[in-house]
Formats: C-alpha cells, structure tokens, sequence
C-alpha cells in the first residue's frame, strides 16, 4: 500500500486552482452592507437549531399539498419554509430574550 496518494495533476489545474481562486476573491474583496444578509446572519444560529424540525414539516406539508410537485420546486419551498420558521423565531424569541439579558446583567 503506498505511503503518499497519487493525484494527477490535471486534478489540481482543473479544481485547485479554481478553488483557490474564489478563496482569494472572497478574502480581497470590499465588504459590502446590505440588511437582508445582515438580518440573515443574525438569525443565523435559530435558523441553524429550528432547521432539524422545519425541513421535515415543510417537506410533509409540501407533499400532503401538492402532489407530484417537482423536486426542485420542492427545494425551493423547503429552503424558503427553513429560513422563515428561522427567522420568526430570531424576531419573536431570541432577539427580545438578548435584549433582556442584556438589560438584566448589564446593571
């Protein structure tokens, strides 16, 4: 069994270098402000927790209601039903619990 794995070197020129430069890219370019994304990285973390019981009812839901729905469009539907239970929860749970902590231990 040899000791180093043999990569061909058109494996590098066709993903390594591509790959590295969208690292690049993304690490060089100007930062830019924009709400949504901002208000999305916020919610990031309830996004992240609720995600284990949205994706599931959003795909029950999807195939209880329409029947035969493409698969795309049920990706589509599942993403957007995620980040909105996501969302909601950031706005009606999380976000007034910081601001109370906050105010609690910030005395």
């Amino acid at each position: 069994m040899p000791l180093f794995i043999d990569i061909p070197a058109d494996r590098m020129i066709v993903s390594g270098i591509p790959a590295a430069l969208l690292v690049h890219g993304a690490v060089f370019l100007p930062q830019f402000s924009n709400r949504t994304l901002e208000f999305l990285g916020d919610a990031s973390y309830s996004i992240y927790l609720l995600q284990v019981l949205s994706i599931p009812a959003a795909l029950q839901l999807a195939q209880a209601a329409t029947p035969g729905i493409p698969g795309d469009a049920v990706v589509l539907w599942i993403t957007v039903a995620s980040l909105a239970v996501g969302a909601a929860n950031y706005v009606g749970f999380e976000r007034p619990l910081l601001v109370y902590a906050k105010r609690k231990w910030s005395r």
